[in-house]
């Protein structure tokens, strides 16, 4: 399978939501594990609907300069871990 916009968003990336409450109502924050995006709304349903959106641009812009992307669950500092990897397996100690 080529690995396209629609491969990354068919991947099931991890995600949290936080609430919280402030003075006008509730609030809602969604952050991905694999990614430094955030989202927040009065709503929760709209809140992982603009993390979405903001995950889908941010593959866009990453697909676009070349750069690679983490599967899901490999976490943020995935591109040092897998140099990491590569210098352990080529003994670069």
């Amino acid at each position: 399978m080529e690995k396209d916009l629609d491969y990354y968003l068919s991947l099931n990336y991890p995600f949290e939501c936080y609430s919280g409450e402030h003075e006008v109502g509730d609030a809602f924050l969604v952050e991905f594990f694999d990614f430094d995006i955030k989202a927040s709304s009065e709503d929760y349903d709209e809140a992982v609907e603009i993390a979405y959106t903001y995950l889908e641009e941010h593959i866009k812009r990453e697909l676009k300069a070349n750069r690679e992307i983490p599967n899901p669950n490999e976490g943020r500092r995935f591109m040092k871990h897998r140099e990491a990897l590569a210098a352990y397996k080529s003994k670069d100690f």
